[in-house]
């Protein structure tokens, strides 16, 4: 078991680093969503997925 092998401190450890990664993606990476609308993409800088409103049937 790897808790018994390293210790528990390093596997603790570990899921403190996974954590504290997570947060930050999320708080440095992901557009800030609050008060926008879901159909608003242009503000959330989604990339456009190279199909146009026609091919996906909506006009």
């Amino acid at each position: 078991m790897l808790s018994q092998s390293l210790g528990l401190g390093v596997v603790y450890g570990g899921f403190a680093f996974f954590a504290a990664l997570s947060f930050w993606f999320v708080k440095a990476l992901l557009p800030e969503a609050k008060g926008l609308e879901l159909e608003d993409e242009t503000k959330l800088g989604r990339r456009q997925t190279g199909r146009s409103n026609e091919a996906r049937g909506t006009a």
